[in-house]
């Protein structure tokens, strides 16, 4: 039991992590947007003013597809904040301001260890104790009480 409530609160944690991974794809996507708009300004004004109808027609329509990207990234982009507001919050629920700060660096930040052992100036394996033992403490209080005897 006190493995699945780790597990769960794990889940939540990087929750932030995978969205910002989904985002850093769709911003590569948002690249391709601006360059078919670049092609259809090009056709548009003049810059190929023979450029047929049908070509006119594919750039559009690759267009058209990339506005539908574009209004997934901009979605993603509001349901990470949303997650890294309600996961900072979560976080606050920890006693020590040094745990919050430290999980803070990790799963909002999406700092390695030793980035936020740096920044803290403290020991990596420091860094990981509190960590484990935040887990934790977040683990019980999503029981309602302690895990460990």
């Amino acid at each position: 039991m006190e493995k699945e409530i780790r597990n769960k609160v794990k889940d939540k944690l990087n929750s932030v992590r995978n969205l910002t991974s989904e985002l850093t794809i769709q911003k590569d996507k948002y690249q391709e947007i601006c360059e078919a708009l670049e092609q259809i300004k090009s056709v548009q004004y003049g810059d190929y003013p023979a450029a047929s109808k049908t070509n006119q027609d594919i750039m559009l329509a690759r267009l058209m597809r990339k506005e539908n990207e574009y209004a997934k990234l901009i979605e993603t982009s509001e349901l990470l904040n949303k997650e890294k507001e309600q996961l900072t919050h979560y976080l606050k629920q920890l006693k020590n301001q040094r745990n919050y700060r430290v999980m803070w660096h990790r799963y909002i930040l999406l700092l390695s260890y030793k980035e936020i052992a740096e920044r803290l100036d403290l020991q990596t394996q420091t860094i990981k104790n509190i960590i484990n033992r935040s887990i934790t403490e977040l683990a019980e209080i999503e029981v309602g009480k302690p895990t460990s005897s």
